[in-house]
């Protein structure tokens, strides 16, 4: 009996042991499954989170940061032609993207000067050229300066509306005549001259000229006079007589 129950015992050791085993081998199964489990979704998160971050990462250089490259540097002038006279001024306006100060200049400041707000002043007769200057960048104006125009004398013909004509021969001279014109008085620098037509028609003026008869004036009896219309005094037609006068 000794002898069976130590079989026995044996047997029950054994048993105890094999039953025991696949409790231990599935608990262990049971684990590493969780454990790959975590690892599985450690890996996953993993993942997850390392594509937001490139997500992220293409966004702050796609759509949400842009292009930070700087703009270029623009100017433009309002007028690229400008006329003045000397002393006369034009002013010039400058448009650019860049926030520090234009400087200005003149090619020829002999001919137009330009100050740093735009403002050209000409100097003398020629053409000059005005650039704007703002990082390396220009724009330009031709300004083209002419010599002051005098405005034209207003000239002020002599009034012979109300002058007396007379036409008569000259007793010392039996071929002799004279033309007296009174009433008026000559404009000094003045040159009259006469001319005597049987057309009542206006006379051309510059063919006319070479056909008219120098006057002059006689202070002493107060008149234009002439002498040489002798061949005038015998026409026994009715005669228009035109004063022509020049300012030089």
């Amino acid at each position: 009996m000794k002898g069976n129950v130590k079989r026995i015992g044996i047997l029950l050791i054994v048993l105890t042991i094999i039953m025991t085993l696949p409790a231990i081998v599935i608990a262990d199964d049971a684990n590493l499954n969780e454990g790959a489990g975590d690892q599985d979704g450690t890996s996953q998160e993993g993942d997850n989170e390392a594509g937001e971050g490139q997500e992220e990462g293409e966004d702050d250089t796609g759509e949400e940061g842009g292009d930070t490259s700087p703009a270029e540097i623009t100017i433009t002038l309002d007028k690229s032609l400008a006329e003045i006279e000397v002393g006369e001024t034009v002013q010039l306006t400058a448009t650019t993207n860049s926030e520090k100060t234009v400087e200005w200049t003149s090619s020829v400041e002999t001919i137009a000067t330009v100050n740093q707000t735009g403002l050209v002043t000409g100097v003398s007769k020629g053409t000059v050229t005005i650039t704007a200057t703002v990082e390396g960048k220009t724009a330009t104006c031709t300004v083209t300066v002419k010599e002051v125009q005098e405005p034209e004398p207003e000239v002020i013909w002599t009034d012979f509306s109300h002058a007396t004509f007379e036409l008569k021969k000259i007793d010392t001279n039996i071929n002799g005549a004279e033309v007296l014109i009174s009433g008026v008085s000559p404009r000094e620098g003045r040159r009259y001259r006469l001319l005597i037509t049987a057309d009542s028609a206006k006379p051309d003026i510059p063919n006319s000229w070479s056909d008219s008869i120098l006057l002059s004036f006689d202070g002493d009896r107060n008149c234009f006079v002439s002498d040489d219309v002798a061949g005038f005094v015998e026409l026994n037609q009715d005669l228009y007589v035109s004063v022509l006068e020049s300012t030089r």
